[in-house]
C-alpha cells in the first residue's frame, strides 16, 4: 500500500471480526482514505485483521485508540447492541 497523502481522512475502525473485513477492504481501496488503526477487545484478532490490512495501530478498546489517535472517521463494525455505547465514547472525546 502506498504513504498516504496529506489530506487522506484517517480512518479507524472498531471490530475486527467476521463482518469487518469486508469494511477494511473497502477502506484500504478507496483513495483519500488511510486506515491509521483498529480496536477490538480481542487481541489476537485485532492484530490478525491489521496483519490482513496493513493497519499500522492495534487497541483493545475505542478509549485506548481514541486517546492516542485522532481519526477523521471512526467506523463502528460491532454488533449493534454495541453501537450506543460506541458511539457515546467517541463523542465525549
Amino acid at each position: 500500500m502506498a504513504a498516504a497523502a496529506q489530506n487522506d481522512l484517517k480512518v479507524a475502525v472498531v471490530g475486527a471480526g467476521y463482518f469487518s473485513q469486508f469494511h477494511y477492504d473497502a477502506w484500504r481501496r478507496l483513495p483519500g482514505a488511510d486506515l491509521v488503526a483498529l480496536a477490538d477487545s480481542n487481541a489476537e484478532a485485532a492484530r490478525a485483521t491489521a496483519a490482513r490490512f496493513a493497519v499500522p495501530r492495534t487497541f483493545e478498546s475505542l478509549d485506548a485508540l481514541l486517546a492516542e489517535v485522532e481519526p477523521d472517521i471512526l467506523d463502528i463494525v460491532t454488533p449493534p447492541q454495541t453501537h450506543h455505547a460506541l458511539v457515546a465514547a467517541a463523542c465525549r472525546r
